[in-house]
């Protein structure tokens, strides 16, 4: 747990990079040209996510779970594979009209599979390293280039050329094969990938088209901060595929009490700063923070669905894990398509309850008790953080952490000598 621990500390911490240069990113961009600068390049990004949503096969996955196993010959094969998808992502953009949605498509399939090589090669470090760097480099670009989209693009490709070369360097270069193992992988986690970029892609899609660029650009903004407080799940499920790989899925329900008691605090927290996070991007996103608050509420979530990936890719389930992400899939086209463009709060109340039918099927799998209660703690406090607002962000954080102490889902000492281990480490 330990060593999962840490490595996930490093996989968060390029998560927290990302948010601070993302926030720092549209920031910028909304200064320079306004709602309507964000949200057409919202758009454009949000296409290219959308792209490497609809087309990102697992393969990522399958380089954690086998990388392990079988070296360097796993990690060439998935990323040749990503790379082979990712083509037919760039050429779908080309088709569509939007070339640089496409190239951040294939940028994005591809380093994430490098990543993940760096992860099951026992270099976290590296993560962080080249998360750091796509993170910032792309507000050097929007300052010399002075497009947004652009900037994200390039900043992408630079970074999966980056982080492909070191996971080869780390693992090794094989030669591929197991065909039939990496196209297993990707049928199992298809599903589930959609569905976890379907809220950001095709919900800023959705709001564009219904409500215009200002819809859009508050759904992607509610969409990626909802992400970056539930990056922590995402990092023990991206730390805990190898590791369990070797040890076995017994410490699943442990690793979920951990992940709640680091993610529930985040959520009462920001859910309080919702207004002046928002008010940093004009008066134009200002009234939008309610939908902020209620959309945090699927970070909490998240955490028992990204365990549960983790298990079923450990476990080979692919049939579990199909059928979690199709679940995952279609509610979040149906509450996105109702909610979406609803205003203030639509964007936010899409993305927690598209994210419900999906978190109740992992529940089962990862502790139902800490998993029902910390999101019910979430709830609560992301409704008090939005009613009492920034003055209360720390108190409610630390209510929230002795909230999930009292109910027994995770115990303060636990988690700080969790945390000292793994830092020693």
């Amino acid at each position: 747990m330990e060593r999962m621990l840490s490595s996930a500390l490093w996989v968060w911490g390029a998560s927290v990079a990302g948010s601070v240069g993302g926030l720092l990113f549209w920031v910028l961009v909304a200064g320079l040209g306004g709602a309507a600068s964000v949200g057409s390049a919202a758009a454009e990004v949000g296409f290219g996510v959308f792209l490497s949503s609809l087309l990102n096969f697992g393969f990522a996955q399958y380089v954690l779970r086998e990388v392990p196993e079988r070296g360097g010959s796993a990690l060439a094969s998935g990323l040749l594979a990503s790379a082979g998808v990712g083509l037919g992502a760039f050429a779908a953009g080309l088709i569509a009209g939007r070339p640089l949605g496409g190239a951040l498509a294939l940028a994005s399939l591809v380093l994430n599979t490098a990543l993940a090589g760096l992860v099951a090669g026992g270099r976290p470090r590296l993560y962080f390293a080249v998360g750091v760097f796509n993170a910032f480099f792309k507000l050097l670009l929007l300052w010399a280039l002075r497009d947004a989209a652009l900037s994200v693009a390039l900043s992408s490709a630079l970074s999966a050329v980056l982080g492909a070369s070191l996971a080869l360097y780390v693992v090794g270069v094989g030669r591929p094969g197991n065909w039939r193992g990496v196209f297993a992988a990707g049928a199992g986690n298809y599903w589930n990938n959609f569905s976890a970029g379907f809220a950001v892609s095709a919900g800023v899609v959705l709001a564009e088209s219904v409500a215009g660029p200002g819809a859009a650009g508050v759904f992607y903004l509610t969409a990626m901060a909802a992400l970056v407080v539930g990056s922590f799940a995402f990092s023990l499920s991206t730390s805990g595929i190898p590791v369990m790989a070797r040890l076995g899925t017994a410490v699943a329900e442990r690793v979920t009490r951990v992940g709640m008691g680091a993610t529930v605090p985040l959520v009462a927290a920001a859910s309080a700063l919702a207004g002046p996070l928002f008010g940093l991007l004009g008066r134009d996103f200002s009234g939008a923070y309610p939908s902020l608050a209620l959309g945090l509420v699927s970070a909490a979530e998240l955490v028992a669905v990204n365990i549960a990936v983790a298990v079923y890719n450990v476990e080979r389930s692919w049939g579990r894990l199909a059928a979690l992400g199709l679940v995952s899939s279609a509610s979040l086209v149906a509450s996105s398509a109702l909610l979406s463009g609803l205003a203030p709060w639509g964007p936010g109340a899409a993305l927690a309850l598209g994210f419900l039918p999906g978190f109740l099927l992992a529940a089962r799998d990862v502790g139902a008790y800490p998993s029902l209660a910390s999101a019910s703690v979430a709830f609560l406090f992301s409704v008090l953080g939005l009613l009492l607002g920034p003055l209360w962000a720390a108190p409610l954080a630390l209510a929230s952490l002795l909230s999930l102490h009292l109910i027994g889902v995770v115990r303060v000492g636990e988690l700080l000598g969790l945390a000292k281990a793994a830092l020693r480490l």
